[in-house]
């Protein structure tokens, strides 16, 4: 019977580092979440919009989210996970920073909520 690979100092180390990298970017997402839901007040009274309008920010994300979880897996068979991983990571970043400017609520729902975006 055998139990698998036997596990090296090197696959011990490779894991940890997996580890905290998975950690971190969960963590960047749910920081994000929680960045967006505080800000949808002030967003709303600094462009003037309605709060249906500035909601979309919101759910924007999660609908995101949705979107590309059946082509992730197709990424990660396709290009590797680590390479899928870091590329929606980077993305997410870029996407973020990209709405930082925003003053409006239609400059600010499109690249927080674009799916490639989204991991």
């Amino acid at each position: 019977m055998t139990t698998g690979p036997a596990r090296t100092a090197g696959s011990a180390a490779t894991l940890a580092r997996t580890l905290v990298v998975v950690v971190i970017g969960s963590i960047m997402t749910v920081h994000d979440v929680t960045i967006v839901n505080v800000a949808l007040h002030p967003l709303a009274t600094v462009s003037d919009a309605p709060p249906a309008t500035v909601q979309w920010v919101a759910t924007g994300c999660p609908l995101a989210l949705c979107a590309v979880i059946p082509p992730a897996a197709w990424a990660m068979s396709r290009f590797g996970a680590k390479r899928a991983y870091l590329t929606a990571l980077t993305l997410f970043t870029g996407g973020s920073t990209a709405s930082h400017p925003g003053q409006r609520p239609v400059w600010t729902i499109p690249p927080r909520d674009n799916p490639a975006t989204k991991e």
